[in-house]
């Protein structure tokens, strides 16, 4: 019984091994020239014509020396029987086999030595009809890989093709960018013999001479000539309203402009004549802050070297670039003798990034035989004040006055006018102003103070102002006993445009 135990597990173990010998016939995929591998295991096979072989020799063996009740023959025969059906099964897939190895691989290179060998020592083993149903079962697969690796293969052809395009065409911009380039470097190097000297030695006044010629080809029939002044005035809208609403902007706020350093052999005093401007986008024509003739210089010192600004007429617009225009001249014995001390035309840009918050600038700048500093403020969210100063009552022989506007923001001081000792004001005057037109910020406040002396005594006071968007305000300032003044103060919002 136990013999039978042992048939009946070889028989299914046999089945088995054939049902897993025809999962294990596989394909793998093409070569890059189209050809099938076809990859086929063998060692269990072998693995099991052995087993079957061991059984029916052990069987043999037994049925001689021993014969319980014919139990051990009947098992014996039994087993042959199965066995002899397995190798008639392999002899009859033979011939099919071969036909479909061959039909299979017509196209294709003949197996070499080695693998014709293993075919022909699983064939000769039993492994035929197991070959055999394993591509009998997978042909369709077989065929359907074949078509979609030949597919693969073209598409992988018309992907190679299209990639040559790609390839084709990036290397065609890559040599349009090329001349491109060469015909730039060949434009900058002609651009460079031509080049004015200047531009090196000066570039500020070159930029300004630049800026000169640029206006009469761009500009003249738009805004008239380069030394046309703006003709808009202060206190537009502080009776009338503005047509289209007017606003609150940023404005370019000047401080001070001072003559920080000499070259070219130039000493202290100076007599320096000529004009410093602001240019807007309301009508790019010049807002004087500056402006002397040959024959009205101003003295300018080592101690003192500040131009004495009156102006702009106007509040200076900020919401886009402003050109900071400079010519001055030092006074020779002569006119031949005159020297130029700055010439520019600086592109100022409004660097404020948070729009409740005012900025004071310092910047530079070198030209001809002297460096400028330029000093001023953007003023955020303003509006417009003009100032006007009347003394109510003070001493009889008159006092001297000194008198500046600020902001809360900045607290820097603008200079609006100062008498120095020369010119002594009286009860009742009103005190020309050499600035009058001030930016405040429209949530803050316009700060005057005073400085005033009969001579003797030096004394201080200042008003406050809250701005307002037009009309008129009106404040005394009681400076002791010395004097009394009045400020009044017109307010207006800026114009859009200069129509």
């Amino acid at each position: 019984m136990e013999i039978a135990t042992e048939s009946k597990s070889g028989s299914r173990d046999s089945d088995a091994e054939v049902a897993g010998c025809e999962k294990r016939m596989k394909e793998t995929d093409y070569d890059w020239d189209g050809r099938l591998k076809l990859e086929i295991e063998w060692n269990p096979m072998k693995l099991q014509i052995q087993t079957v072989q061991a059984d029916m020799d052990r069987l043999m063996t037994s049925g001689k020396g021993e014969d319980e009740g014919g139990i051990v023959q009947s098992e014996a025969k039994t087993l042959l029987e199965e066995n002899g059906r397995i190798v008639q099964m392999l002899q009859g897939s033979l011939s099919p086999l071969l036909e479909k190895i061959n039909q299979r691989f017509v196209d294709h290179e003949e197996l070499d030595g080695k693998d014709a060998s293993k075919m022909d020592s699983a064939m000769g083993s039993g492994h035929a009809s197991k070959v055999d149903s394993a591509v009998g079962n997978s042909k369709e697969g077989h065929a359907t890989k074949v078509d979609l690796a030949m597919r693969n293969s073209k598409e992988g052809l018309e992907g190679d093709k299209s990639g040559k395009r790609k390839v084709s065409k990036k290397e065609e911009k890559l040599q349009k960018q090329l001349e491109q380039y060469e015909e730039y470097r060949r434009k900058m190097a002609e651009e460079e013999l031509h080049r004015d000297p200047e531009e090196l030695t000066d570039p500020y006044a070159c930029q300004a001479r630049l800026f000169e010629k640029r206006w009469n080809e761009l500009y003249l029939n738009h805004y008239g000539r380069l030394e046309d002044n703006t003709s808009i005035p202060c206190k537009r809208y502080t009776v009338n309203p503005a047509p289209c609403g007017g606003q609150k902007c940023d404005t370019l706020q000047v401080f001070s402009v001072k003559v920080a350093e000499l070259t070219g052999g130039l000493q202290w005093p100076l007599d320096v004549f000529g004009m410093v401007a602001l240019r807007d986008m309301l009508d790019h024509n010049r807002n004087i802050i500056f402006k002397r003739g040959r024959d009205n210089c101003q003295t300018l010192t080592d101690e003192n070297p500040y131009l004495v600004l009156s102006g702009p007429v106007r509040g200076v617009v900020y919401t886009a670039p402003v050109i900071f225009e400079v010519r001055l001249s030092v006074r020779g014995i002569t006119e031949s003798d005159d020297k130029e001390l700055s010439l520019l035309a600086a592109r100022l840009v409004n660097l404020s990034y948070n729009p409740l918050e005012s900025l004071l600038i310092k910047k530079s700048y070198t030209s001809r035989l002297s460096t400028l500093d330029f000093e001023h403020g953007n003023i955020v969210y303003s509006v417009e004040a003009t100032i006007s100063v009347k003394v109510i009552s003070g001493p009889p022989d008159g006092f001297y006055g000194e008198f500046a506007a600020a902001t809360d923001s900045l607290k820097c001081e603008i200079l609006l006018h100062s008498s120095g000792f020369e010119e002594r004001h009286l009860a009742g005057d009103e005190i020309k102003l050499s600035r009058s037109v001030v930016s405040v910020e429209s949530f803050g406040k316009l700060i005057v103070s005073v400085r005033a002396s009969d001579g003797s005594v030096t004394l201080t006071g200042t008003k406050k102002f809250r701005p307002l968007e037009k009309g008129i305000t009106t404040g005394r300032l009681r400076i002791a006993k010395l004097c009394q003044l009045e400020f009044t103060v017109a307010w207006s919002l800026f114009s859009y445009s200069g129509t």
